[in-house]
């Protein structure tokens, strides 16, 4: 990529030519990409960003209303890309089972299973899995149906930014699978999350 951005003229629309057939074969890795060009798709353009400062440029989408969509040409270059994204969408297909444990949560009364203190309110509350961490729990579905990252990306879907898997025997398959392998537990916001820098 960066050899492609020496050739490339600053503030120039790039359509219909070689040049943006390169550049969207490698923004396609992007995992927003449909999503960017949800509203129409007439070529690129390399110009300054101001958002990120005065010398910083980025790659812009110029959609059907003449309205320019940033688009990073770095965020395209993040390896493990599907194995990000597909447990993303693993992450998305409990939802469901995490506001079902959330609506048997009580004020002043439950408990953090970590610390043991009185959880007060909604905004401290957080769900964390226990015996098994989530990534595990993924990892041996994987194994017990003899499948990887890679082979369920094509299930991946974006819907606002949210990544679902479109396969609802998947989803289901994988339900009962993280429930009969992991348990989730109530714990503080502080708790959960200093929990988690210590692994680091």
């Amino acid at each position: 990529m960066k050899e492609l951005i020496k050739r490339i003229e600053k503030d120039k629309l790039y359509f219909y030519c070689d040049v943006f057939k390169e550049i969207d074969l490698f923004m396609k890795n992007h995992p927003d990409y449909l999503y960017k060009i949800k509203d129409g798709h007439n070529g690129y353009i390399y110009s300054n960003n101001p958002t990120w400062g005065k010398n910083n440029f980025c790659f812009y989408i110029l959609n059907d209303n003449n309205e320019k969509i940033p688009i990073s040409h770095t965020f395209s270059l993040v390896k493990d890309l599907k194995k990000q994204e597909t447990l993303k969408a693993f992450r998305t297909s409990i939802d469901s089972e995490i506001i079902k444990f959330k609506n048997d949560f009580k004020p002043n009364i439950t408990k953090c299973a970590i610390t043991g203190e009185i959880i007060k309110s909604l905004s401290n509350l957080h769900v964390d899995h226990h015996n098994q961490d989530f990534s595990v729990v993924v990892e041996l579905f994987l194994k017990k149906y003899n499948k990887t990252y890679s082979d369920l990306y094509k299930y991946v879907i974006i819907v606002n930014t949210k990544r679902f898997f479109n396969n609802k025997n998947l989803i289901d398959y994988f339900i009962e699978f993280h429930n009969k392998n992991t348990k989730l537990r109530y714990t503080t916001q502080f708790a959960n999350l200093s929990k988690k820098r210590q692994k680091l």
